[in-house]
């Protein structure tokens, strides 16, 4: 968990940049998954090994608008080498959420994956009360 700490401090510099320059009044954050949730995860996915797990260390963007997102999606993809997203925009989850999810290479480290998080402040308190 704690060798992210430099490839996730990178990001968030970056991606704080990125928030700001679409909206002053965004918010971004943060985390490196706690142990529990990482044992957990392996619990309900067998199959998953720490290798694979691409949301150990990860950063969300707040934003109040939607235009505001669509720029700060935009922005990711020409900044990161995206590995993987998911679009959680167009199509809902089953259970009502909205975001869109990026898992990029670390900028420091191409064998270490981080996960960016964009949504709006209303789809956080959303997934926040569910």
């Amino acid at each position: 968990r704690t060798s992210y700490k430099d490839d996730l401090s990178a990001v968030f510099e970056k991606i704080s940049d990125i928030a700001k320059n679409a909206r002053k009044d965004s918010i971004t954050s943060f985390r490196i998954k706690r142990i529990e949730s990482i044992l957990s995860k392996i619990k309900r996915q067998p199959t998953m090994s720490l290798g694979n797990m691409g949301d150990i260390a990860g950063c969300r963007i707040l934003l109040y608008s939607e235009d505001s997102l669509n720029k700060v999606i935009t922005n990711i993809r020409g900044n990161f080498i995206v590995k993987n997203e998911n679009d959680y925009l167009s199509q809902n989850k089953e259970d009502g959420y909205r975001g869109y999810h990026f898992y990029i290479e670390s900028p420091i480290n191409p064998n270490k994956t981080i996960e960016i998080q964009v949504r709006t402040v209303k789809s956080h308190k959303w997934a926040s009360m569910v």
